[in-house]
C-alpha cells in the first residue's frame, strides 16, 4: 500500500483545457451530440426548441436524444432528437400529472422510462409506445425512498433500486437487474445499511454499490450478472466509487481522501489526502494514476474546481486549479475515458476536459 501527501511534490505536473467546442459554454449549457441544451428553472432549449416548465427531462448518455415530461390536460410523453425534432409524442392518461416524483431516463437508441408513484416504472419503445411496467415497491409498512434508476450508456444491463427502505428505527436497501417484462432478479439487499451511490460501469460490465449504516460504509462490486465480485469496508462518509475499464482496480472517494483497491487481492494500492472536497476520482492502472476531480458541489454548480493526478508508484502528486466554471447534471454520468498515455478525455460536466499528466 502506498499513502501520498501534497508533500511528496516533484517536477510532475498536470494540465487541463476544456474541449474546443464546449469553451464557451456557460455553467447552464450541456453539450448534445451536437449543439447545447441550455436550461433554467422554468425552461429548456435545444436545437430549434423551446420547452416550458416540463415536469422532467433528461438527456441520453451520448447527448443523442432529449426525453421530457410535459403536464398539459395530462401528461404527454416526448421523445426528442438533438437538433430538436420531434420523434414521438404520445399522451400518458394513466399518469398523475401533479405526481411529485415523476422522472424520466432517456436512452440514446431511443427507449425511454418514466418513474411515477415512488416505485413504479414503465418503459417506452422508440416509439414512445408502452412495453412494460415494473414496480419496484418494497412494499415497507414504513416507508420508502424513491426507486432510482442506473444504467451503462447502450441501456443494455438496467438496475432499479431502492436506496432507502424503513423499517421501523432502521433503514435498508436493495438493488434489482432488470432484463424484460416479467423478468427481474434482486441482487442485492442489506436490511441496515442505505445505498449511498449505484452506478453501472459505462460498458455495461460491472455494477458498483456504496452503502452505509450511519457508522462506517461498505464497497461491493458486482458483475452485470448480479454476481458478487469484491466488498470492503470502509471509512464512513464515502462520497462515491469507480471502477475500472477491466474490473480490476476499484477506487473509493470522500470529501478529502481517494482510495484504490485490486479487486482480486483486496489491496489497497494508493491512497491520498485532497485538499479540495472530491467530487470524482479513477484509477487509471495503465499509468497507474488516479485522477482527481474536486471542488465545492452546490446543486448543480461546482466552485473552485480543480484537478489532482496522483501516480502510485513513483508517489508523486501533481494539481491544478481549473480556471473556468464548471457543472454537472448528474455526477453518476461523470466518466474519464484514457485517450493514448497519459491523456485523458472527461465527459459528463458542462464541458468536456482534456487532461494531460506527466511524470
Amino acid at each position: 500500500m502506498i499513502g501520498l501527501t501534497a508533500g511528496s511534490t516533484y517536477s510532475q505536473s498536470i494540465s487541463v483545457s476544456a474541449v474546443n467546442e464546449h469553451a464557451g459554454f456557460s455553467q447552464s449549457e450541456f453539450p448534445l451530440k451536437l449543439g447545447s441544451l441550455s436550461f433554467s428553472a422554468s425552461q429548456i432549449s435545444f436545437g430549434d426548441i423551446q420547452l416550458v416548465r416540463p415536469s422532467a427531462w433528461s438527456v441520453s448518455p451520448q447527448g443523442e436524444k432529449v426525453g421530457v415530461l410535459k403536464p398539459d390536460i395530462n401528461l404527454n410523453i416526448q421523445l426528442l432528437e438533438y437538433s430538436g425534432a420531434t420523434l414521438a409524442e404520445k399522451e400518458l392518461d394513466f399518469f398523475d400529472r401533479a405526481d411529485e416524483t415523476l422522472a424520466i431516463y432517456q436512452f440514446d437508441d431511443g427507449r425511454a422510462v418514466v418513474r411515477d408513484n415512488v416505485a413504479n416504472f414503465t418503459f417506452f419503445g422508440p416509439d414512445a409506445d408502452l412495453i412494460y411496467s415494473v414496480s419496484n415497491s418494497s412494499r415497507s409498512p414504513d416507508g420508502e425512498r424513491e426507486s432510482e434508476l442506473a444504467t451503462d450508456r447502450a441501456g443494455k444491463t438496467i438496475v432499479l433500486y431502492n436506496p432507502v427502505i424503513s423499517y421501523g428505527a432502521t433503514s435498508g436497501s436493495r438493488a434489482r437487474l432488470v432484463y424484460g417484462e416479467g423478468d427481474h432478479t434482486i441482487f442485492f439487499r442489506d436490511d441496515s445499511r442505505r445505498i449511498t451511490q449505484l452506478k453501472v460501469s459505462p460498458d455495461g460490465a460491472f455494477i458498483s454499490i456504496l452503502a452505509s449504516d450511519g457508522r462506517g460504509d461498505k464497497a461491493y462490486l458486482f458483475d452485470r450478472f448480479g454476481n458478487k465480485l469484491f466488498e470492503s469496508e470502509l471509512d464512513q462518509g464515502q462520497a462515491g466509487l469507480t471502477v475500472s475499464k477491466g474490473g480490476e482496480f476499484i477506487t473509493a472517494y470522500s470529501r478529502g481522501r481517494v482510495q484504490a483497491f485490486n479487486v482480486l487481492t483486496g489491496e489497497r494500492i494508493g491512497s491520498s489526502t485532497s485538499r479540495n472536497p472530491v467530487f470524482y476520482a479513477s484509477y487509471i492502472p495503465e499509468d497507474e494514476i488516479i485522477l482527481v476531480l474536486g471542488g465545492n458541489l452546490n446543486g448543480d454548480l461546482i466552485t473552485e474546481p480543480m484537478a489532482s493526478a496522483i501516480h502510485v508508484s513513483k508517489r508523486q502528486i501533481a494539481r491544478e486549479d481549473i480556471g473556468f466554471s464548471l457543472s454537472v447534471l448528474n455526477t453518476g454520468n461523470i466518466d474519464i475515458q484514457r485517450e493514448q498515455s497519459n491523456r485523458y478525455r472527461v465527459s459528463g460536466l458542462n464541458r468536456e476536459l482534456n487532461i494531460s499528466t506527466n511524470f
